[in-house]
This record gives structure tokens, sequence and C-alpha cells, in this order.
């Protein structure tokens, strides 16, 4: 029995027959890395473009390390706490906050 193995085929050859097995199942196989989808409802969808100097994105990388969270989750928690101050600040009801009951 002769085996020849590549990323995409095995081909057996036993008594002069070949049989070509597609073996994609060995990539699905391979263990997943990253962290577990989310469901689509807490999937965040909408993205913001924003243009800081070398120094300011430095100094937001330094306080979201210090904070134990990655910068765009660092950026995000401060940009909520502020906008809530101000949108509370004026009365009005804060978008993210819908069907969050205060205590």
């Amino acid at each position: 029995m002769y085996f020849n193995c590549n990323t995409k085929n095995v081909q057996i050859k036993s008594g002069g027959l070949i049989f070509q097995f597609f073996v994609g199942t060995i990539n699905s196989m391979q263990k997943k890395r990253g962290a577990p989808r989310k469901l689509p409802e807490k999937a965040k969808s909408e993205m913001v473009q924003l243009r800081l100097s070398s120094a300011e994105k430095q100094a937001f990388a330094l306080a979201a390390e210090l904070d134990g969270k990655k910068i765009s989750e660092w950026i995000r928690d401060r940009l909520r706490r502020v906008s809530r101050q101000e949108i509370e600040t004026a009365g009005l009801p804060v978008p993210f906050l819908a069907g969050i009951v205060k205590e």
C-alpha cells in the first residue's frame, strides 16, 4: 500500500487502483482560534474612523493597556461614558441604554 499526501488530496495505491479522497475535513478539524462568535444582536456592526496624532494613539494605547483592555474597547468605553453624561445632562434619552431599567 502506498500513501501520497499533500494539502488537498490523499492518494492510496493498492493493487493498481488509485483512490483519491478530498481531505478538507483535516483542515476543518484544526483547532479554531480567537474568541467565540457573538450572537448577532450583541455583535457590533458600525465603525467610526478617527484621525489621531501618533502621540494621542500612543497615550490611548498605554491607557488601554493599564486598564487591561484592547484600544478599541477602551475608546468605546470612554466615549460611552462621556456621551452618556452629556446626553443625560441635556435631559435626553441615551440611545444605547434603551431597554435597560434604571435602579
